[in-house]
């Protein structure tokens, strides 16, 4: 077929409509139209590209129009969905857009971070505390989830907090906190939500904590050595297997659970240290650790016989030193606490070990040096006030910065992390306590 001549100008055009219909104007592109349209004249290749486009424009809109009557159907099915979920049922929904289980928490974003539960622990008691919750608006006679307000929040903490310790009333608040950001979280993704519910953010926030900070509480958490030696032998004596576990908290700092879980090949022997290293990788099949977290424990050389004649008799690797549960362990220490006239106060069964760990670890590490001492109890007072934690010191205080630096050692045995403030007033208070 012959390709009719094309002027310069014309070509041009040609070029430019084909640029306008996506195909990119090559030479090779440019004569496999001209094949196409070689017998058309100029004229009738633009009425033929103009019926395309107008073809290509249709379809597109019918295809919006079609899409748009689909939204409207889903929203209305919500809509009448959503009207008659449950309370009960619209606060599982909205417990479960909370789920960060399986996932690493220092790869979340900012937003995960603050919404997202990662720890499996964590995830039972907040759900356990999420059922009360529900069970106690049932009961009172909220029957619909879109019925859910602000005050039934207010008027469940208050309810619920009635006679607790106020360590026990932060974790309460923390919980409720969390319930409140899956509640809008849930609300905030449903499309045809908005007019049903209106704009329900804020149900429960740091706010609505009491006039008081329990965080600011400087209540003793750590059993003085005295006291931890007398529950010990009281444990060794009558309850075996509960001092397996609770002995891990002394030594290693491991919370009840971890003392319950962890098994004969976390323990490593270092040969330079000529003592045992407690090592537990991140993602562990064992779930050892909260978040099933990184966690590395050098133990003191002084407690090696122990351990081990204690890894000698367990057969296999994954043997569990202490197969029991973190509740039987509380309960018994609980037991022993009171057998022996021993005043509990704020401190945890267990945890009172591992802040007892956490203070001689600290003391260890700065060598009891009484500058970096009094560096620490200034930071702390800097922190219970409000304040920065370096208010007040030089910039590049040697002093501050061995504080700073011992704290970060012993939150990360701990398994807290770096610049833990808020947890170095409660596990690091030495101001009022003697050393």
């Amino acid at each position: 077929m012959a390709i009719p001549e094309f002027s310069k100008a014309e070509l041009v055009l040609l070029k430019k409509l084909m640029r306008g219909e996506g195909i990119k104007p090559s030479s090779r592109a440019v004569r496999a139209m001209l094949r196409l349209y070689g017998d058309q004249t100029l004229e009738e290749f633009q009425r033929r590209s103009r019926e395309r486009e107008r073809d290509r424009s249709e379809r597109k809109l019918r295809s919006e129009m079609k899409m748009q009557k689909n939204l409207k159907m889903q929203a209305k099915e919500k809509q009448e969905r959503l009207e008659q979920l449950t309370i009960r049922q619209g606060l599982k929904d909205s417990f479960h857009t909370l789920h960060g289980l399986g996932r690493k928490k220092h790869s979340a974003n900012v937003m995960e971070k603050e919404y997202l539960i990662f720890s499996k622990g964590t995830w039972e008691k907040y759900k356990l505390e999420c059922e009360k919750m529900t069970e106690y608006l049932e009961n009172r006679g909220l029957v619909y989830f879109k019925d859910l307000k602000r005050e039934h929040f207010l008027e469940y903490f208050e309810v619920r907090s009635a006679g607790l310790k106020e360590s026990t009333i932060v974790n309460l608040e923390s919980k409720l906190i969390k319930i409140s950001n899956g509640v809008e979280k849930f609300v905030q993704s449903e499309e045809a939500i908005s007019t049903l519910y209106g704009d329900k953010v804020g149900y429960f926030t740091r706010d609505d904590r009491g006039d008081y900070n329990a965080n600011t509480s400087r209540a003793m958490r750590s059993y003085s050595k005295e006291e931890a030696n007398r529950i010990l032998e009281e444990l060794r004596r009558t309850r075996p297997d509960v001092f397996r576990g609770v002995i891990l908290s002394r030594i290693a700092g491991l919370r009840a659970e971890e003392a319950s879980l962890i098994e004969k090949r976390h323990f490593q022997w270092n040969e330079e240290r000529q003592a045992y290293d407690i090592v537990i990788h991140s993602g562990d099949r064992s779930h050892v650790t909260k978040a099933n977290r990184y966690r590395y424990i050098p133990v003191a050389s002084k407690w090696n016989n122990y351990l081990g004649e204690e890894l000698g008799r367990l057969k296999n690797e994954t043997d569990r030193l202490c197969p029991t549960t973190k509740d039987y362990l509380n309960k018994s220490v609980n037991v022993v606490i009171k057998r022996l006239g021993i005043h509990k106060g704020d401190r945890g069964a267990v945890h009172g070990f591992r802040h007892l760990y956490a203070r001689e670890r600290f003391l260890e590490s700065i060598q009891k040096d009484p500058t970096v001492l009094d560096a620490t109890n200034r930071i702390v007072d800097n922190l219970h006030q409000g304040f920065r934690a370096n208010k007040g010191f030089q910039q590049d205080d040697p002093s501050y910065e061995k504080a700073i630096k011992a704290m970060d050692q012993v939150h990360g045995e701990l398994g807290h992390g770096k610049e833990r403030f808020n947890l170095a007033k409660t596990y690091l208070d030495f101001k009022n306590y003697s050393v």
